[in-house]
């Protein structure tokens, strides 16, 4: 567990990029005004804030207003939290996104789905992109199809992430993991548990309704790629549901705090290099079929420019468009490159293993002669290739006189002086 903050604005001074502190809370109709003045009077350290049934987002002033879109971007919308916020401007009581502005390098993506909304952002110090996910499913009072249309929108929007990619989902999920018989519990534990996420939850009630009822209703669900960026030597996460700001607040969910610590920097691997047979070509050309790109650059839709947030498409579906360019339009090809055929392979086995000094020196003049006489020929195939097109012979059909004659002498230097060696 980390030491507390004295105050939330010297945490921001001192950017700990070594930890992770997610929070997640059910303000029920606040306004982010009164979040702030509870996070300037309180102890309260956080880089990602989760924030469902958030009251007054209509009044609260954007950057580039007049935009007809889901998603709204505010810049310092609170002062005192320093951060970006990404929030749902369709409802009265809408869910935001806070990212903490000295942790973020880059954001990527957003989107917003019926029942949960999500931004992609690269975290500083990191390699990966990071996707965060506020969720708050349907209350009980709902029918069972609104909560399976909630799950399938969620599991919709998970297959899309790249699996090598960090994600974290918390918020309100209306299920009691601990409570036997939901069934809606069960259904969310199946779905992301069958998707390689792991449950962290508290341990303590986070919902307090009338005459005493309870529920743990608001916990984090993160994937693999998120638990292997803990540190292996330190506690993976703590796990904090702070009541007090329940009561300052005047909600019925107390905020859960994710507190991991999470390597600030990753070596980016280096693949060891494989060991080039002999005789494999060292690499391979691509052609491009200049017509078939004119005709799917034509039909190609025009990215928007990415000015802000707010116009930001999905960097995706953006790379998919030109990688299905780049797959229609260009084909891989190889350089060709002279093999001995298999009558002189045949011969350098028997002079290989060949034990007679003379009979072994005999062999050599053999397979140095055949392989002059079908490299001159494989050039010749060439040159009538290169001539009638082939753009892959080309840079093949070179003269054949002193770089071939040069070739062969110094390879016939090397086997006759192997072979006198041997005698």
């Amino acid at each position: 567990m980390v030491d507390a903050c004295p105050n939330l604005a010297a945490a921001r001074e001192e950017p700990r990029p070594e930890y992770m502190q997610a929070m997640t809370w059910n303000l029920k109709g606040k306004s982010l005004q009164k979040l702030d003045l509870w996070a300037s009077a309180s102890d309260a350290c956080f880089d990602i804030l989760l924030l469902q049934e958030v009251g007054s987002l209509h009044t609260l002033k954007m950057d580039e207003p007049g935009l007809d879109e889901p998603c709204e971007v505010l810049h310092h919308a609170v002062p005192e939290l320093n951060m970006q916020f990404l929030h749902d401007f369709l409802s009265y009581l809408g869910m935001v996104i806070a990212l903490d502005e000295e942790r973020v390098d880059c954001l990527c993506s957003k989107f917003l789905g019926k029942w949960h909304m999500g931004i992609s952002f690269l975290p500083r110090g990191h390699e990966r992109a990071r996707w965060v996910i506020n969720v708050h499913l349907p209350h009980s009072a709902r029918p069972d199809h609104a909560f399976e249309e909630s799950l399938e929108d969620l599991r919709q929007r998970l297959v899309t992430i790249p699996l090598y990619h960090e994600v974290l989902i918390g918020g309100d999920w209306n299920t009691d993991q601990d409570r036997p018989g939901d069934t809606r519990a069960d259904q969310v534990t199946a779905l992301l548990t069958g998707m390689g996420f792991h449950c962290v939850k508290p341990a303590e009630r986070t919902w307090f309704g009338p005459r005493g009822t309870s529920s743990q209703l608001d916990y984090f669900f993160i994937n693999q790629k998120l638990v292997d960026s803990f540190h292996p030597d330190a506690d993976s996460y703590f796990l904090e549901v702070q009541h007090e700001a329940r009561s300052a607040l005047n909600s019925d969910h107390s905020p859960v705090l994710l507190e991991a610590n999470v390597r600030s920097t990753r070596p980016r691997a280096r693949p060891e290099r494989r060991a080039r047979r002999k005789g494999r070509a060292s690499s391979a050309k691509w052609q491009v079929n200049a017509a078939i790109l004119q005709q799917q650059l034509d039909t190609l839709e025009v990215a928007v420019p990415l000015g802000s947030l707010s116009t930001l498409q999905d960097l995706q579906c953006q790379w998919r468009q030109l990688e299905s360019v780049c797959k229609a339009s260009s084909s891989r090809r190889s350089k060709p490159r002279y093999t001995d055929s298999a009558e002189l392979k045949n011969i350098c086995r028997q002079r290989n293993r060949c034990a007679d000094a003379a009979q072994r020196a005999h062999l050599t003049r053999v397979v140095v002669s055949r392989r002059h006489a079908e490299c001159f020929q494989w050039w010749q195939s060439c040159q009538q290739k290169a001539s009638q097109g082939s753009a892959s012979h080309m840079q093949t059909a070179f003269p054949i006189g002193l770089p071939l004659a040069r070739a062969t002498r110094t390879r016939m230097s090397r086997t006759m002086g192997a072979s006198l060696r041997q005698r």
